[in-house]
This record gives structure tokens, C-alpha cells and sequence, in this order.
């Protein structure tokens, strides 16, 4: 068959013809593609759990070890916003003074020594601005409903609750919002978040506020129940009244 280009031809179409009768019941393969098309993975069935320790600064975040940190958290340089012991396969949410969200996986935070710099997510998302900082952090589960409320208060007295449901949580394939949203939309001139806790809607309901002005022995008391619960483009109600110049402390009273 080899030597005789007539029979070889011959054999090669016979064998063709016995496969396509086959494969008959195999559907078209742009139909096949087409389905293919269709599948969805989550980048994080595929993300490995281990412990980590995520610690924010005002312009960024950077991960290590829990020994590195213990054994090295005397050395950090600058103001540390928060310490996050959680793992891998988590999401962090990151909440500015200015009012802005932003989040993080924890898995795509670099690695690295206590003495390196965190990376600076002013450079990596466009709208955290450079006046901007961030001033409070928490993790959440990836794909799914959080159960979580963001409660705050503005250096003009205004108090917000809002929800942070599962479309608030969406990643992008950077694993990051490059375009930050709104937590607190500060409709007031020259306002600006100075607290910011974040619970489940339970706690949230159960939660009274003490929010003192001037470092003064008395302050307002803001049951959190009281509160509707906002759009993330709201900016609260005003629960005291602010002149210029005054000051704001905001305690949670358990």
C-alpha cells in the first residue's frame, strides 16, 4: 500500500469513510465549541487555603507569614491601619476616607518581608487618589452573599448604614476593582469618613453609637436599628450638628 500511490489513496478514504460512520453520533464541532464557550471557572476553586497575614496601610496592603509578623512586627515603618489573620483563598475589602471601596485577593497580595514596602495601590487603582488613605479593612468569602453591613460616620456628623451584599464583592480578573465604588457618597463640602465598622446585619441592629464632639465627658447616642438602610450612593443622616472647627470621636458602646 505504501509503494503504490492509487492503493494508498484508496486505503486512506476507506479508513476515513469507517471513522466518519464512527463518529456519527458526535455533534458538529462549532457546536462543540460553542459550548465549551460557555463554561465559567472560579479563579478561586483553584486557590490553595493557607494561613496568612495581611497588614494595611494608609496607601496600601502587603502578605506574609504569621511567624514573619510575630517574629518581626516591631520593625514595620509608618502608620498600619489594620492586621487582617485570615488565609488564601479570601477576599480583603478596603475602605478610604473619602468615602471609596475598593478590595483585594488575598492570594494575589505579593508575599514578602516585613521591611519591604506594601504595595501602593494608589499606582494600581486609578481612582484611590492620592489625598486619599485607608482607613479601615476587613476580609469576606469570595462568590457569596456576605451577610455584612458598613456603618459610618462623617467628620460633619453624618451616620450611614448600607449593605455589602455578594454584587458588592464582584472581582475583576486583576482580582481588584480598578474602578473603586462608592461606600459613602459625602454630599457635604469638604466632609470625610472618620469611622467605619463593618458587621454582620445581626450585630449591626444591636449596635449604639457614641459619638462625642471636642473630647467632651457626654456624647450623642445613634441606635444603629434606627438607621434606613442606604444605596452606596447615600451620604446618611445628620445625627449631630457640627460647626467648624469641632471635632469628632466615634466609640462603639457594647
Amino acid at each position: 500500500v505504501l509503494e503504490n500511490e492509487e492503493a494508498f489513496t484508496e486505503e486512506i478514504s476507506r479508513l476515513l469513510k469507517e471513522t466518519q460512520k464512527e463518529l456519527s453520533w458526535c455533534k458538529r464541532k462549532t457546536e462543540i465549541i460553542d459550548e465549551v464557550e460557555k463554561v465559567t471557572v472560579d479563579e478561586s476553586d483553584f486557590i490553595e487555603a493557607v494561613d496568612t497575614v495581611v497588614v494595611v496601610k494608609p496607601d496600601g496592603v502587603q502578605r506574609m507569614t504569621s511567624l514573619v509578623y510575630n517574629n518581626n512586627k516591631d520593625k514595620f515603618k509608618g502608620e498600619v491601619t489594620g492586621v487582617l489573620e485570615t488565609d488564601t483563598t479570601k477576599g480583603i475589602a478596603l475602605f478610604t476616607r473619602n468615602g471609596q471601596f475598593m478590595q483585594r485577593m488575598a492570594h494575589e497580595i505579593e508575599n514578602n518581608s516585613i521591611v519591604n514596602p506594601a504595595e501602593d495601590l494608589h499606582k494600581t487603582v486609578k481612582t484611590f487618589k492620592y489625598d486619599d488613605d485607608i482607613i479601615y479593612s476587613t476580609t469576606f468569602d469570595i462568590g457569596q452573599d456576605t451577610g455584612l453591613e458598613v456603618v459610618s460616620v462623617t467628620a460633619k456628623g453624618q451616620v450611614k448604614r448600607a449593605k455589602l451584599d455578594s454584587s458588592f464583592f464582584a472581582f475583576t480578573q486583576k482580582g481588584y476593582l480598578t474602578r473603586s465604588r462608592d461606600y459613602n457618597g459625602l454630599k457635604i463640602e469638604g466632609d470625610e469618613v472618620i469611622f467605619v465598622d463593618v458587621r454582620p446585619t445581626e450585630e449591626v441592629e444591636k449596635m449604639t453609637l457614641r459619638i462625642v464632639k471636642n473630647n467632651q465627658s457626654r456624647g450623642t447616642l445613634v441606635n444603629c436599628n434606627d438607621l434606613n438602610v442606604q444605596g452606596t450612593s447615600g451620604s446618611g443622616v445628620r445625627k449631630i450638628n457640627v460647626k467648624p472647627g469641632d471635632t469628632l470621636r466615634v466609640e462603639v458602646k457594647e
